[in-house]
């Protein structure tokens, strides 16, 4: 009660009328005992966060990953530099293949940002000149060509391997003519690969995130004659894509289909 010792004194010289000091005395433990009781239900309820059973549950079932974010607030169209990004760890659950992480920190650095983000701000691939354009698969058909899109799987596709720009043959395996097994043959030879999935020669592969790389389609350049036999051979069996090197240009001048017999007499195998 040092804080009452003013008061005591001024009752004491006659400043004070002993029942003025009494109310003044009374006044301050009441809020005293007020602001004890605050500070009491301040620290009960922290207690209550830090101990309530669901939210350390919660916390208990988070896996934290780093993720790259900014350090500073960047402006639209800023160059990134190392110094403007830094790590933080975040839970998983929240983290999305469209999220930059550290190991992949260096593709975007040097790179354009497209929008302003802000200190702390999780950094993501979309953000980037690179990824900025919609390209129109149109726009790269030539005069009286066109394109002609293939489903493939990883197994048609030489593992996907394939990459825009490359050039591959295309098997079609088919039921016979003949009503009697099957053939293979090429259907086209040495056609461009002008995209795989939405991936196209002009899209910087190092900002693409790792699980949007896979495709399930192979766009092809082609002559229209070309597309409708594609058309016809893809409805009637399965394509499979031969990638070919890019020094051979070169055409088979005949090109005979595949039977099951002749594979088998190939091979020195007759068939049972």
């Amino acid at each position: 009660m040092k804080r009452l010792l003013p008061i005591a004194l001024l009752a004491a010289v006659g400043c004070v009328r002993a029942s003025t000091f009494e109310k003044l005395q009374a006044d301050y433990a009441t809020s005293l005992k007020r602001v004890e009781q605050s500070d009491a239900s301040l620290a009960s309820c922290s207690r209550r966060v830090r101990s309530d059973p669901e939210i350390e549950k919660l916390k208990k079932g988070w896996t934290l990953v780093p993720v790259v974010v900014a350090s500073q607030d960047i402006s639209e169209n800023t160059v990134l530099t190392f110094d403007m990004i830094s790590q933080r760890p975040v839970p998983e659950q929240f983290v999305t293949t469209s999220v930059v992480k550290p190991d992949s920190a260096s593709y975007i650095v040097g790179q354009e940002i497209l929008m302003p983000v802000q200190t702390g701000d999780m950094l993501l691939w979309s953000m980037f000149e690179t990824s900025k354009s919609v390209e129109k698969l149109s726009s790269f058909a030539k005069k009286d060509l066109r394109i002609f899109t293939v489903e493939t799987t990883p197994a048609s596709s030489c593992g996907q391997w394939v990459r825009p720009n490359d050039h591959v043959d295309v098997i079609a395996v088919l039921p016979s003519s003949e009503g009697k097994g099957m053939v293979a043959t090429t259907v086209l030879e040495n056609a461009l690969v002008v995209a795989t999935g939405k991936i196209t020669g002009q899209t910087n592969l190092n900002l693409v995130p790792e699980g949007e790389r896979a495709f399930k389609h192979v766009s092809l350049l082609v002559k229209p004659e070309e597309a409708e036999r594609l058309a016809l051979a893809q409805a009637l069996g399965k394509l499979t894509l031969a990638l070919r090197s890019s020094e051979d240009e070169g055409l088979r001048k005949s090109a005979t289909p595949t039977t099951v017999k002749a594979l088998f007499t190939k091979t020195g195998t007759a068939p049972r």
